[in-house]
């Protein structure tokens, strides 16, 4: 059963800082349908922000790498990847609450594609830190959305400080929890649980060789 919002709760979304999004469309997010993985809408969303972010020039090789990832082309063969002719019928989970790291600018933005392309309602935490990466491409996805008001109720993009508060209230809507951020940080959100049947993707520490 999807859960409803109060006016305290309400009052709990409005604390957020948007970049994508309001307190009234993470309000209805788990009322949304789940979409079709790699839905044909969404395929042409990427693509468009791909567009944008290669049209300027940009100082970032991070952002490019992101704008080359999300491609036509490159989404294309993700897509026959993922989708395998075996009768099985393969649907978003809901409404993903993702929580990214806050030393990878960029990592937000292939959380939250990922999210939108496996057809879920996303919410994601972008770093408190303001990285210019992170801003810009926020900057182009919130004006290719725009042109999709379909798909402007499955984004949202939000930062605020550690609240207790606030992670008790995502992680209760949430049909998923996406944690990026370490051991310290999936402790931290484990305090706050997940409504009965929710699920969580989590990356703990680890070291490279």
């Amino acid at each position: 059963m999807r859960q409803t919002i109060s006016k305290t709760e309400q009052a709990v979304l409005e604390r957020l800082t948007y970049l994508v999004g309001s307190p009234e469309i993470i309000a209805g997010m788990n009322i949304l349908p789940a979409r079709p993985p790699f839905d044909r809408e969404v395929l042409e969303f990427w693509s468009h922000v791909s567009q944008a972010l290669l049209a300027q020039r940009t100082e970032f090789p991070d952002v490019a790498t992101f704008a080359f990832w999300i491609r036509k082309a490159s989404i294309q063969s993700l897509r026959t990847r993922f989708l395998q002719e075996d009768g099985n019928i393969r649907l978003g989970r809901g409404m993903a609450f993702h929580v990214a790291p806050s030393n990878v600018p960029v990592n937000y933005a292939y959380s939250l594609a990922a999210g939108l392309l496996t057809g879920n309602a996303n919410l994601v935490r972008l770093p408190t830190k303001r990285f210019p990466q992170a801003e810009w491409i926020a900057g182009k996805i919130h004006a290719v959305l725009e042109n999709y008001p379909a798909l402007r109720p499955y984004v949202c993009l939000v930062r605020y400080d550690r609240d207790r508060e606030i992670n008790d209230l995502l992680s209760r809507l949430a049909d998923t929890r996406i944690v990026w951020g370490g051991d310290a940080t999936i402790a931290e959100l484990r305090k706050s649980p997940l409504a009965p049947r929710a699920g969580e993707i989590t990356f703990a520490d680890r070291c490279s060789l």
